[in-house]
């Protein structure tokens, strides 16, 4: 055995002595024994082993304590050989590899000193063994760091920045707020007020530290900043439309939007259209929530025959955005059915993957909106959360005051 190959046991094993439980067990998932050339390297790191089995907590003393009067000598000088910790794992890989090649060598040199001239098949064999077995142990490693973060997590109260809270108390203690890395849709008909309810959320968002990208494929900036200063200041949209507004609310509506800017953690986007762009923009802003209005009016730079597939590829995008950018997206859509029932997940529009891929499905229903009779209240509403993978669904009963472009929880009003 070369100096390096024995440094290279040395360091590995200083470091599983130093930080057993830090590293303990994404070591034991990727080594074993028979990976140290070393005979007293190999019997230091079973005896590590066998000590740790099952135990989370101990420490480098406890361990220390384990070992014999000769392994005790030579863990203290491999302790003190560790030159750091940034790159132990990369130690450890090494020396996997270091193994397997090792054995590789051992069993070809073995092959081609017996008689059996077929040899081709069985090199291929040899290698295809220590590969799936390298393979193997990767991703049990994985799965060995998934777990103890898992542990981890469930150990640790909740942390509510880790959770978007919507501003609606219903909604967030239904939800539990929603998670980050996931995907939710708010499907409605026409008319109904998915804009509002998204820029309610966007609103409740500024007094927070959440980043936000708002991209609007159907209307302006600027007109979402009526809609949103309409409701943030109790100014009649109908008085910002006609601008006919007053001197005071003038200025109230400057001001207000100032703070906005200042605070910078809203972004309004009116000029992307296509999935791929919108991703460049989250990678680039790196924002905790994005809203999206709406999926019917996103395209994509991938060509396809049917616009329902189309659709289904935008929705898995935005899947896999929220979990690679760890943020939540919200996406709203139009949906599909006539009539004048209450819509349901099924309901949205072109494609069957938005009920697949969503992990919160919102479908907003105002009776209003279909009846227009004189019994029907403009102002009824109602927030069916139809598909939550992490708890309750159910109704909830709101309040629509389109004068200010405002939705509330009908219980709060």
């Amino acid at each position: 055995m070369n100096a390096y190959g024995l440094n290279l046991e040395c360091n590995v094993i200083g470091g599983l002595l130093l930080w057993p439980e830090e590293f303990g067990a994404q070591v034991f998932a990727r080594l074993h024994e028979d990976d140290f050339e070393e005979e007293l390297l190999s019997e230091i790191f079973a005896a590590a082993r066998k000590a740790m089995r099952g135990k989370h907590d101990i420490n480098a003393a406890e361990l220390m304590a384990r070992l014999n009067g000769e392994q005790k000598v030579v863990a203290y000088r491999c302790c003190e050989s560790v030159i750091s910790k940034s790159n132990y794992l990369g130690m450890v890989e090494t020396l996997a590899q270091d193994s397997s090649r090792r054995k590789i060598k051992k069993q070809v040199v073995e092959l081609a000193m017996g008689e059996d001239y077929d040899l081709l098949p069985k090199l291929r064999k040899i290698v295809e063994t220590e590969a799936a077995k390298a393979n193997g142990a990767k991703y049990k490693d994985q799965m060995a760091v998934e777990a103890v973060k898992f542990l981890e997590e469930i150990n640790r109260p909740p942390d509510p920045a880790e959770r978007i809270w919507t501003g609606f108390p219903k909604i967030d203690q239904t939800t539990g707020g929603l998670r980050k890395k996931t995907l939710s849709y708010v499907g409605a008909r026409p008319s109904t007020g998915k804009t509002a309810f998204a820029l309610n959320v966007l609103a409740n968002q500024i007094p927070t530290k959440n980043r936000c990208v708002f991209f609007t494929l159907e209307m302006s900036t600027g007109q979402l900043f009526e809609r949103l200063l309409a409701d943030r200041l109790n100014i009649h949209y109908g008085k910002i439309n006609s601008k006919n507004l007053s001197d005071k609310e003038r200025a109230d509506m400057y001001k207000a939007l100032n703070q906005i800017v200042e605070r910078d953690n809203i972004r309004v986007l009116d000029d992307i259209y296509t999935v791929e762009e919108m991703e460049h923009a989250i990678a680039s802003i790196k924002p905790q929530l994005v809203l999206v209005d709406f999926i019917q009016c996103v395209r994509t730079v991938q060509r396809f025959s049917m616009r329902r597939q189309e659709i289904d590829y935008i929705s898995g995008e935005f899947k896999r955005m929220a979990k690679r950018y760890n943020c939540h997206i919200m996406v709203l859509s139009q949906i599909s059915r006539a009539g004048k029932e209450a819509p349901r997940m099924s309901d949205l529009k072109e494609s069957g993957a938005l009920e697949q891929d969503g992990d919160y499905i919102f479908m907003l229903h105002r009776p209003y909106v279909l009846l227009k009779t004189d019994g029907a209240d403009p102002k009824t509403a109602e927030i069916m959360l139809d598909k939550n993978k992490y708890g309750n669904i159910g109704v909830i009963d709101m309040w629509f005051k389109g004068e200010f472009q405002r939705f509330t929880e009908a219980w709060v009003c």
